[in-house]
């Protein structure tokens, strides 16, 4: 993994889950080349660092390292959202929205990191898309040494 924390660690991790505002749609996934597109805009002009993901149809997971003191993570989906939307046809647009996060907590220890990371790995396997972690393509678990896919 990329992130290791100490004691005095001023990295703002945070977790969340995003649902769409309709369940049960696959367009994170059919559009992946478009998310993933406004989520590096995203990063690039309010920097983040992507720990851990899991994009499922409907909903995504994700842990991500904002800079010291810094809280804005809605301000971040507000703008993935944007991006995100201005790639979509007018048909997709009209069923597309992201609710606000079902989930998101801050991280403090590498514990509650581990947990996290581990619930984004496994969330394809929960929802039945899946019969391992590595098994689903949009992941992050593929990003680390098969050494790592072990702790999942």
């Amino acid at each position: 993994m990329t992130l290791y924390l100490h004691p005095n660690s001023t990295r703002n991790l945070m977790f969340f889950s995003l649902n769409l505002g309709q369940s049960g749609g696959t367009l994170l996934t059919d559009r992946i080349d478009s998310l993933r597109a406004a989520i590096a805009l995203t990063a690039t002009a309010l920097p983040f660092i992507e720990e851990a993901w899991a994009v499922l149809p409907d909903r995504i997971e994700a842990v991500w390292s904002l800079p010291e003191g810094d809280t804005r993570l809605e301000q971040r989906w507000t703008m993935v959202e944007r991006v995100f939307s201005f790639c979509l046809t007018e048909a997709e647009q009209a069923g597309f929205a992201i609710a606000r996060p079902a989930l998101q907590h801050r991280l403090d220890d590498v514990v509650s990191y581990a947990e996290a990371v581990r619930r984004c790995w496994f969330a394809p396997v929960r929802a039945g898309l899946a019969d391992r972690p590595e098994d689903w393509v949009y992941s992050s678990i593929h990003r680390e040494s098969p050494a790592m896919q072990l702790v999942a």
